[in-house]
């Protein structure tokens, strides 16, 4: 009987390491190694982080956050319809880094945008992200600072989706109708 006992419990921790692993890789996170650990997730029990710096005026709230086996967090940005990165998904990960820098006191080297299928990139930290992060960031501020909308690109079905449309254009910035 205990012979019985530890082979199913053996057996059983097999079939949980195989489908963590399957797990690992259907959320791109494959690539992190075993001691990689999940520390926030938004979908998940952990629950989401959100990340805010009053020095740099930006909050974010990264799909997951990974914590590597030597100290480093790296956030990941899933994007399950998008079959190619944009460089919208590049700034909103450049966000997600510079306050996960912020945050946890350590810059990480890169983070991750998960495409549909898995799809896993990974995208550096360097300086240049950090900068174009900055100019966008200051291209909105400007927008929000003359109650000015920023223009026909940004107008639409995904503007209507989002939780500040209420807010955003409620001082008539849509006088041309292009919303309704």
């Amino acid at each position: 009987m205990l012979v019985a006992a530890s082979v199913a419990a053996a057996l059983l921790a097999i079939a949980n390491r195989r489908r963590a692993r399957h797990l690992r890789r259907s959320l791109g996170l494959g690539g992190f190694g075993p001691d990689a650990r999940l520390v926030a997730a938004d979908s998940a029990q952990l629950g989401a982080i959100t990340l805010g710096s009053t020095d740099l005026g930006l909050v974010a709230r990264p799909d997951q956050v990974v914590r590597l086996a030597e100290g480093t967090y790296i956030p990941v940005e899933h994007k399950p319809r998008a079959t190619r990165l944009y460089r919208s998904h590049l700034l909103e990960l450049g966000v997600q880094l510079m306050l996960v820098e912020e945050h946890f006191g350590r810059r990480p080297p890169f983070g991750l945008v998960v495409l549909a299928g898995g799809v896993a990139r990974r995208i550096p930290f360097e300086r240049s992200l950090e900068a174009a992060v900055s100019d966008a960031a200051e291209r909105m501020r400007w927008h929000l600072a003359r109650g000015a909308a920023p223009g026909r690109r940004w107008l639409g079905n995904k503007c209507r989706a989002c939780a500040f449309f209420d807010h955003c254009l409620a001082d008539g910035n849509d006088a041309e109708g292009l919303l309704n």
